[in-house]
């Protein structure tokens, strides 16, 4: 009899790990199930996730509410221009601690209206695409590196109205391309943190009608750059500020005007 409860307990357990798949999907129809199939989708992103098995992909099949999810594993979400969405409420929509590996946010929709943030990051490669964050009253990304190794990898990300910074790298590297930083507190924030140095390039990106447009602030002495190019930084109170021997290095391809007080000249570097 014996025999027989194990054989039933291995044969459960094989069965819980198949039911895991590379694919997953959710729907507006959805129901939270155990498979999340295409044919008997999942209604939120968080059960979708707990279907999906390492390096896969979760899908969206149309517009919704997929809810709020933590990332502790390498995943795509990918939308995919279905119109889906995250509403944040006061908290976060996405939050991601995955130490040593990656994560790839596209084509998702943000709303943080309601007193959260969009994205937190505490660990982890994070590639954020076609990302749109709207009127986040704290944060749009905020990538923290004290404790883990951040860096965010943003292409044809949108913050609007960040209550206190569009894309902040805290202790954190970033790669922020063919982005628009509009509307908020600061559009841009580099900090360096006590044993943790911030590092972002910026290219190709809009910075306009926040507070501040791009901050280097290395308060915690491990330094503090943001190479800048081909990026227009204009209708801010302030467009650039360096702070505590914060770094803006200029590749002399930016705009820098318009703003009620331009900034500090950054540095230029020469191409030879």
């Amino acid at each position: 009899m014996k025999s027989v409860s194990i054989l039933i307990l291995t044969v459960c357990a094989a069965g819980s790990a198949l039911a895991l798949s590379d694919v997953t999907w959710v729907a507006s129809n959805g129901a939270n199930n155990a498979n999340c199939f295409r044919t008997t989708p999942c209604a939120t992103f968080a059960q979708a996730l707990a279907a999906t098995n390492p390096n896969g992909v979760i899908k969206t099949a149309d517009a919704a509410d997929f809810g709020v999810v933590s990332i502790a594993q390498n995943v795509t979400i990918d939308a995919n221009g279905s119109g889906a969405t995250i509403a944040a409420g006061a908290g976060i929509g996405i939050t991601i601690n995955n130490p040593g590996g990656q994560v790839t946010i596209r084509n998702l929709t943000i709303n943080a209206a309601a007193g959260g943030s969009g994205v937190y990051i505490s660990g982890g490669d994070v590639h954020l695409e076609n990302v749109l964050i709207v009127g986040a009253p704290s944060y749009g990304v905020d990538a923290y590196g004290a404790a883990n190794p951040v860096h965010v990898t943003a292409k044809n990300v949108t913050v609007t109205n960040a209550g206190n910074v569009g894309i902040f790298l805290e202790g954190a590297s970033g790669s922020l391309r063919d982005s628009v930083i509009r509307g908020g507190n600061i559009g841009i924030g580099v900090t360096g943190l006590a044993g943790h140095a911030a590092d972002a390039l910026v290219e190709r990106c809009e910075l306009s009608y926040n507070a501040t447009g791009l901050i280097a602030n290395n308060i915690g002495g491990a330094g503090a750059t943001a190479r800048v190019s081909d990026t227009v930084i204009t209708g801010n109170g302030t467009g650039i500020l360096p702070v505590s021997g914060g770094q803006i290095i200029s590749f002399r391809t930016n705009m820098l005007a318009g703003n009620t007080t331009d900034g500090t000249t950054p540095f230029s570097v020469s191409l030879k």
